[in-house]
């Protein structure tokens, strides 16, 4: 597909997206206003589909440029991998466990875009944000490869957290992720009301959930309510269920499935149950509430299974450290695509040839990005309820 700019580019991927789903408009509102609000970094967040395609785009030049070595193997890739598509979750042990938690994109593609997106994202989010991480991108994304290849290597390892590791276990304690924190956010929005246009897909949504309920119980409350979260997925009808009963209270929430935007961009066709699909093979301890059901994917909600923000980033000094393990994770699911030996051949004479091709590669998706920021900024999307459709 040829690059275009990104208000056409935005117009053409939601008349694709509402061949696939109904679309909350009043959600691609708050989208708009959200990205105009938080900046680029948010940006980013929201528009993988652009992504898709620009890096579709660059990668392409960067071959013909000798930066990039042909011949990269695919993997199953996260596809939408960002500095904040990491957060934790309980095993059925209990163990809390960290680790990769977002698998709206993922689509067999090239090794080096979740790379580069990870890169990317991680010096958006340093430049627009008070974050002060002591030393160069270029180290970052340095130590990013060695977390990576050093995953590939040694056939990865899950990361499951205990109170001796510090540096990553103040950030799963981070005060912004408590209780009272989380159930007060949720419950402020409890009795929102389900629209008319929303009904039928509300009873689609809990079906789903229902399904995935460890137990039965009668109930004292089961309300369900609409729910507006996250970035790149709004515009999704999304729902949130409250449970209350003699075997306490806990929530579900319920998120329609559509194709990767690797697909909308032209990268390939759809595959049949993608998110079984990028995580049957991946060095991890699954959560054993993340499931999908006829087209509605299912998890539990709770504070301590949400996604790391970049604000609890704040209360640590090794992000050295944390840089690294991204890198690991990374490799943790790439692994599940049992092709490891030639992306670390692959890597290893990439590295060798040009051994900062992650941080030029990811300079220059940085300027791209901060290009179509701009140019979204001069747009009317979302301005007076225009979502560009």
């Amino acid at each position: 597909m040829k690059t275009s700019g990104f208000k056409s580019a935005t117009e053409r991927y939601e008349a694709w997206l509402g061949d696939h789903l109904n679309i909350v408009e009043g959600h691609l509102e708050h989208k708009y206003q959200k990205m105009r609000d938080q900046g680029v970094f948010t940006f980013l967040r929201g528009t993988y589909y652009r992504w898709a395609e620009l890096w579709d785009s660059e990668r392409k030049a960067l071959l013909r440029s000798g930066l990039l070595s042909s011949g990269a193997p695919p993997v199953f890739a996260i596809g939408d991998l960002h500095l904040e598509n990491f957060g934790t979750w309980r095993d059925r042990e209990g163990r809390l466990i960290w680790g990769i938690n977002d698998f709206d994109e993922a689509y067999p593609l090239d090794y080096t875009n979740d790379l580069v997106r990870l890169a990317t994202s991680a010096l958006l989010a340093r430049k627009h944000s008070s974050l002060r991480w002591g030393f160069s991108h270029k180290t970052l994304c340095r130590e990013l490869l060695a977390g990576y290849e050093e995953g590939l290597r040694n056939g990865g390892h899950a990361f499951v957290l205990k109170h001796d590791i510090l540096w990553l276990w103040k950030i799963a304690t981070h005060p912004s992720r408590s209780p009272e924190v989380f159930w007060e956010k949720l419950y402020s929005r409890r009795h929102k009301r389900i629209s008319k246009p929303l009904r039928k897909l509300a009873k689609e949504a809990e079906a789903a959930i229902s399904r995935c309920l460890p137990f039965s119980d009668n109930f004292n409350d089961r309300s369900l309510r609409p729910r507006q979260a996250g970035v790149g997925s709004l515009g999704r009808p999304r729902f949130i269920q409250f449970f209350e009963g003699r075997n306490g209270q806990f929530l579900r929430e319920a998120k329609a499935v559509i194709p990767s935007a690797a697909v909308f961009v032209g990268l390939g066709k759809p595959i049949r149950k993608p998110y079984r699909k990028v995580l049957e093979g991946a060095v991890r301890v699954r959560d054993p509430f993340y499931r999908v059901r006829r087209g509605w994917l299912v998890r539990r909600l709770a504070f301590d299974t949400n996604k790391i923000e970049l604000q609890s980033l704040s209360t640590i000094n090794a992000f050295w450290d944390y840089f690294h393990a991204m890198g690991a994770e990374t490799a943790n699911i790439h692994l599940g695509s049992k092709n490891s030996k030639k992306v670390v051949k692959h890597l290893s004479a990439q590295n060798k040839r040009k051994p900062a091709w992650l941080y030029e590669a990811s300079l220059r998706m940085v300027k791209l990005t901060q290009h179509d920021f701009l140019e979204f900024q001069a747009t009317d999307l979302g301005r007076n309820g225009d979502t560009g459709r």
